[in-house]
């Protein structure tokens, strides 16, 4: 009787310290460091399709840029969303609400669905450059502006469509807490299937796993085009400089494509991990047996999701000259100048040249 005694005991300080590190771990998480990488990423984004719409829309490039910024834009909104619902001040303020479980229907949805569009943009973006390389002559032909944008579309709306099997089966309501001894709201199911859920975790995750593989395969080819297509170009060119220019070119298009798959695999392999151990082991859900742990690995998911559709703009300024040009004539010639003139009240440089121009 006491070794069970002890042994319960045990297992019940073993349970406390594992909510105490899970409280802890979830606060840096939530509250810190996907909250700042959110901050930073919308920033980045928001710059980003700024640029993209100064550049224009002629270019089918141009086009699946700005889709993948405004996915990667509304992402990190949601995630802002999760880590308010996540966060200390809600619970001091002791809101009549499950946070989880409201968190996961208004913020945890929409972001899967997001980064799934992301997922894809990808794939698009990578195929394209893929045809680019093997059907050179043919590509303006085959994807134009308007095509690149009804693909776009399909792609929104294609994943939001996936959503609606669970938006069906879940809905928020109010619910007797016995142990707070109030109602507080929270999910509720309409129908009697608890493996729903799992079932949408087992569409994100082979959604993510598709778009991996998809990513991978396209981007040998692609390489395996340049390569080819470096040694045709080379042995038929007798301008060195203009060989030199077509191979520096092939060679920022290997890093872009291989600095877009690297990320995606790299930030996006946790997420594919946590879905699908959200099907394949029982109460690993929101409302399950295992839900401290289902939320702890979606804060380490939502920090690497965060991380991926942030740094995008970086990689644009350190790679693409066009895109470095454009933000830097945005930048000096425009928009800071006169913001910094209209905030001491004297009139900027570039207006005073207008001026002495007329």
């Amino acid at each position: 009787m006491s070794n069970k005694t002890s042994a319960t005991v045990e297992s019940d300080l073993n349970a406390i310290h594992f909510l105490d590190v899970k409280s802890v771990l979830e606060c840096i998480n939530f509250a810190v460091l996907s909250c700042l990488i959110a901050v930073v990423g919308l920033v980045t984004n928001a710059v980003s399709l700024v640029v993209f719409c100064k550049q224009g829309f002629k270019s089918t490039v141009n086009v699946a840029l700005a889709a993948l910024a405004i996915s990667d834009l509304c992402s990190l909104l949601t995630v802002l969303l999760i880590d308010a619902w996540q966060s200390p001040v809600l619970q001091l303020f002791a809101a009549p609400v499950t946070a989880t479980e409201v968190q996961h229907l208004t913020a945890g949805l929409p972001h899967g669905c997001f980064t799934r569009i992301t997922c894809w943009i990808t794939v698009y973006i990578t195929a394209e450059r893929c045809l680019c390389v093997t059907f050179p002559l043919q590509i303006k032909e085959i994807l134009t502006p308007r095509k690149t944008t009804l693909i776009i579309c399909f792609i929104y709306a294609m994943v939001i469509v996936s959503l609606l099997p669970e938006y069906t089966a879940l809905y928020l309501d109010w619910r007797w807490d016995p142990v707070s001894n109030k109602s507080l709201l929270g999910m509720a199911y309409r129908l009697d299937n608890v493996r729903f859920d799992g079932l949408t975790f087992l569409m994100y995750s082979l959604y993510m796993f598709t778009s991996f593989l998809i990513v991978i395969v396209l981007t040998l080819i692609l390489i395996l085009n340049l390569r080819s297509s470096a040694r045709w170009r080379l042995g038929i060119t007798s301008n060195y400089i203009q060989s030199h220019r077509v191979s520096n070119r092939e060679h920022k298009a290997i890093k872009i494509t291989l600095t877009l798959a690297l990320l995606l695999i790299i930030t996006f392999c946790p997420t594919i991990l946590v879905t699908t151990c959200g099907f394949l082991v029982p109460g690993f859900s929101v409302t399950g047996q295992f839900s401290d742990l289902f939320f702890l690995s979606w804060s380490f998911v939502l920090m690497f999701d965060s991380t991926n559709a942030s740094v995008n703009a970086f990689f644009y300024y350190r790679l693409s000259s066009k895109y470095r040009a454009t933000l830097r004539r945005l930048v000096s010639s425009c928009y800071l100048p006169e913001l910094i003139s209209r905030c001491i009240g004297r009139p900027s440089p570039s207006l005073v040249a207008k001026k002495i121009n007329k």
